[in-house]
């Protein structure tokens, strides 16, 4: 296998015996991960939720994909939920999918991840389709057959292909009604278990293209500290196709698909912080003291809602926005990619401010990874956030002060 200079090729780590769950965490009996604890409008999601979470921590230690998740979206018809009625979906507002997305991620990091890139990738070509006939019929093909998008080229450590500081695709055609596009090089999450991809295709320009018209070479594995199960590795990438298959964007277009990439993404983040949350909260319980006691960690949970609250907020406005284009669908502005920028940053502090929280509050259990209560997998989880995971060019946030993130005093127990 290839590997990029001054990069170390993936190897498996060795692993000893799992230690035995405890009986009791924090003064706790433990609880089983069947029960469904989220929110009751979520409820009907449980089978999807109860699987995803069954496997998340296989999925994260063995840094493999989430199939079973996979399997049970699919099974649920919720691959196609963006797509319009005249097509075949099921016409789902951006609001619901969003309250998936959040919803899957307090189950399973990499699963809600993949599902919110998914529809990303539905949710612009569902922007695109009117005047595309090649669109239209492959989204009547993702309602048939269920299928799982990709999108290339959004995590790449270079700018994106086709942009004006990047490497550039080569686009060559061999005749009038048919192309050649080769990618030598790219970043594609989940892209080996993809059944179709949404490809930069040259300046202004992308390509969606099923996986009978694609060839991927993996270049690099992927080794992660977090969201270990979205199997980002690095192909090269040969496409052919017809030259009706390139939808030609206006400048925005680019901008527009990663802002709604940040909206969902930012879904995800909440869904784990608020995952964290629970957590916290279960253990505080279970300290056994009496009700009118100030508990230790009373203070961080406070600060922990509000917290939680406050990015709730700040999505759901940002999501007003999102769906106010034609459709319900979001506008294509420049306004509307600043706006969701704005989003993904202060999400990305917020949550990690509060999973900090969580772990300080949950002590020793919490910084474990056998325990009920253990947030390690989401406090690794979330540090792709302000990474830019799935954003161009992993653009990761300005630095900060401290002082706008968590107090330093945060950082140290009760």
């Amino acid at each position: 296998m290839m590997v990029a200079p001054g990069r170390q090729k993936a190897v498996a780590i060795a692993r000893g015996p799992t230690r035995a769950m405890p009986a009791k965490v924090g003064g706790v009996a433990r609880t089983s991960s069947r029960r469904w604890s989220g929110p009751a409008e979520h409820a009907h999601l449980q089978p999807l939720l109860y699987i995803a979470s069954e496997h998340a921590t296989d999925v994260d230690r063995d840094a493999r994909f989430p199939t079973e998740a996979l399997g049970a979206l699919r099974e649920a018809g919720l691959m196609s939920s963006l797509v319009p009625a005249s097509l075949g979906g099921a016409a789902t507002s951006l609001k619901t999918v969003v309250g998936i997305c959040e919803a899957l991620a307090r189950a399973c990091a990499s699963s809600a991840m993949m599902f919110a890139m998914h529809q990303a990738s539905v949710a612009w070509l569902v922007l695109h389709h009117e005047a595309h006939e090649a669109s239209r019929a492959l989204l009547q093909r993702l309602c048939a057959e269920q299928m799982l998008f990709g999108i290339a080229g959004m995590a790449d450590a270079t700018p994106v292909a086709g942009t004006a500081s990047g490497p550039r695709p080569a686009l060559l055609q061999h005749h009038a009604e048919q192309f050649t596009l080769v990618i030598d090089g790219t970043t594609i999450p989940y892209g080996a278990y993809a059944d179709a991809l949404l490809l930069p295709a040259g300046e202004n320009g992308f390509i969606a293209v099923s996986k009978e018209q694609y060839k991927l070479e993996r270049r690099e594995s992927w080794d992660a500290l977090g969201m270990r199960g979205l199997c980002s590795d690095e192909f090269r990438v040969v496409v052919t196709g017809e030259s009706s298959q390139i939808l030609h964007m206006a400048r925005h277009g680019a901008g527009n698909l990663h802002a709604i990439v940040q909206l969902l993404h930012s879904a995800v983040w909440v869904g784990i912080a608020a995952s964290a949350l629970e957590r916290a909260q279960a253990y505080s319980r279970g300290q056994g003291e009496a009700a009118h006691v100030l508990m230790p960690g009373a203070a961080r949970l406070a600060e922990a809602n509000a917290l939680l609250q406050m990015m709730r907020a700040h999505l759901g406005s940002a999501l007003e926005q999102a769906s106010s284009g034609p459709g319900g669908l979001p506008p294509r502005d420049g306004a509307f990619v600043d706006e969701m920028q704005v989003l993904r940053t202060g999400v990305s502090r917020s949550a990690l401010a509060l999973v900090n929280h969580a772990m300080m509050v949950c002590g020793i259990d919490g910084y474990r990874n056998d325990t009920d209560v253990s947030v390690a997998r989401h406090l690794r989880d979330l540090y792709a956030a302000p990474l830019g995971l799935g954003s161009p060019c992993h653009a990761a946030m300005p630095p900060t002060p401290a002082s706008d993130v968590t107090p330093s005093s945060d950082i140290l127990p009760e």
